[in-house]
């Protein structure tokens, strides 16, 4: 960006500018999280499915009998972590949303601040 891309226009017309900026670059922030969340969910999906396997054959065992007799019949810790994955999962996805949109928004009341 060139430091003169302003001089001559009036204030009104360089904050139209501005502001044009901030969205472009926006714009492309909010494309690249959604690049990098979609990567990083497809490696987290994956590892997820795999310990998920670990956890039900070495800590749930439901087809194991109990010393009582009685089977256990829903793997809760797989399920927990499932949940628990799921949840970290939905809470990154929300925050990096709101981040995205809020950083224009903040940087926009910025430069119309009068303080």
């Amino acid at each position: 960006m060139e430091e003169d891309e302003y001089k001559g226009k009036t204030a009104s017309e360089a904050s139209t500018a501005a502001k044009k900026s901030m969205r472009e670059v926006n714009q492309a922030i909010k494309d690249g999280a959604d690049t990098f969340l979609i990567k990083e969910y497809t490696y987290l999906t994956i590892f997820c499915v795999v310990f998920a396997i670990v956890l039900l054959v070495a800590v749930d065992e439901p087809w194991t009998v109990k010393a009582s007799g009685e089977s256990l019949w829903f793997p809760y810790t797989t399920f927990a972590f499932l949940i628990g994955a799921a949840t970290s999962m939905a809470s990154g996805l929300i925050g990096m949303k709101i981040a995205t949109i809020t950083n224009y928004k903040t940087t926009a009341a910025c430069a119309e601040s009068k303080v």
